[in-house]
C-alpha cells in the first residue's frame, strides 16, 4: 500500500511533464530530444512512475509506444494540469510582455514555403511591430497537445478550447519536368504514375490509398518526407510528382496534368485561447484568411481550378 508521500511524489509535475512528452510523441527518444534530456533519464523516470502508480502506462511495440488504458486515464488528467499551469503563467505575465511576445504559426509544408512565407514579407512591412515565428510541421498537429498559437493543417482539430476555421481546399495534380516529359512518357492515368515511380509526400500517402484503393499501389510510389526534395527530383527529370496545384504558379518550368488529380485536402486554421487574447494575433488571423480567399487566389476553391 502506498504512503501519502509516495502518492504525492508520483504526481510531481516534472515527472508528469516527461510522461506527457512520451505519450504525445510516442517515443522515449523523441521525448528526450524535445525536453533536452537523455534517453536513459526519460526511461528511468517512466519506470519509476509505473512502479509508484503500480500500473502499466505504456506498451512497447516495434513502431513505438502506445498508451494502455491506465496511461490514457493519466494523460487525460495530466492535460488538465498542463492547461492550468499554462493559464497561470499566461495570466501572471504582464499585458505589455504578452503583446510583445512572438506569435507562433505552425503550417503544413505543402503551404508554408510556397504560399504563406512568400506573402509574409509584405504583411510584416505593413505591420513592422509584429513578431512571427513560422514552423513547418506535418505531424499529428493540433491533437498532439503541443499546439502553436495558430496552426494551418489538413485535419480538423478536435480540442474543445480551439477555434477552428476552414480556409479552403488543397488540390493536388501530377507534375512532370520538361526533362522527363516526352509524348511517350507523358502520364495518362494513375497506372502510368505508378509505373513511372511517381513521387509523393509521405503525409499524403493515406489520402492516395483512398484514390488508388490498394496498398500495393501506394508502395510503388516514391515516398519522401520533404516537399523540397520531391520538387528537386521532379525538376531533374527523375519521375512525375503529385504536388499541390498552386505549384504551377510557383514553378512554371513544371508541366501540370490537370486530368490526373489526387484527392483534395481541406485547409483548417486553428487558434488557441492565448492567440485569441492577443490584439496583434487578430491582424495575423485576418491576413492568413485573406491570402486563401478566392479574391487572392483561385487555387484553394472548393473545385480544382483549370491549370
Amino acid at each position: 500500500m502506498q504512503g501519502p508521500h509516495e502518492a504525492e511524489s508520483a504526481f510531481d509535475w516534472d515527472r508528469l511533464r516527461v510522461f506527457r512528452a512520451v505519450a504525445l510523441t510516442g517515443s522515449m527518444s523523441a521525448a528526450a530530444e524535445r525536453l533536452g534530456g537523455s534517453l536513459p533519464t526519460v526511461s528511468r523516470r517512466m519506470s519509476d512512475l509505473e512502479v509508484i502508480l503500480q500500473a502499466e502506462l505504456f506498451r512497447r511495440t516495434p513502431r513505438g509506444i502506445t498508451l494502455t488504458k491506465a496511461g490514457e486515464t493519466l494523460l487525460r488528467h495530466v492535460e488538465l494540469i498542463a492547461d492550468t499551469v499554462e493559464a497561470a503563467q499566461w495570466e501572471l505575465t504582464a499585458p505589455a510582455l504578452r503583446e510583445n511576445s512572438p506569435v507562433h504559426i505552425a503550417c503544413s509544408e505543402s503551404l508554408a514555403a510556397s504560399w504563406v512565407a512568400p506573402r509574409m514579407a509584405a504583411f510584416l512591412k505593413e505591420t513592422p511591430h509584429q513578431i512571427i515565428q513560422l514552423s513547418v510541421y506535418d505531424g499529428p498537429e493540433a491533437d498532439d497537445g503541443l499546439f502553436s498559437d495558430i496552426h494551418i493543417q489538413h485535419s480538423k482539430p478536435t480540442q474543445p478550447d480551439i477555434i477552428t476555421r476552414r480556409l479552403g481546399r488543397l488540390h493536388c495534380v501530377a507534375f512532370t519536368s520538361r526533362a522527363h516529359s516526352t509524348p511517350d512518357s507523358a502520364p495518362k492515368s494513375f497506372a502510368d504514375l505508378l509505373t513511372q515511380g511517381c513521387l509523393v509526400h509521405s503525409s499524403y500517402t493515406d489520402a492516395c490509398r483512398m484514390t488508388l484503393n490498394t496498398d500495393k499501389g501506394v508502395e510503388l510510389l516514391r515516398q519522401t518526407n520533404s516537399l523540397t526534395t520531391m520538387i528537386a527530383l521532379c525538376r531533374a527529370g527523375l519521375a512525375p510528382a503529385l504536388l499541390p496545384v498552386h505549384h504551377a504558379e510557383c514553378y512554371p518550368d513544371l508541366i501540370p496534368y490537370a486530368e490526373l488529380t489526387g484527392p483534395a485536402l481541406d485547409i483548417w486554421m486553428s487558434c488557441t485561447p492565448r492567440a485569441r487574447s492577443l490584439k496583434k494575433a487578430g491582424k495575423i488571423i485576418e491576413w492568413l484568411t485573406s491570402i486563401f480567399s478566392p479574391q487572392e487566389s483561385l487555387w484553394f476553391r472548393q473545385t480544382p481550378p483549370t491549370v
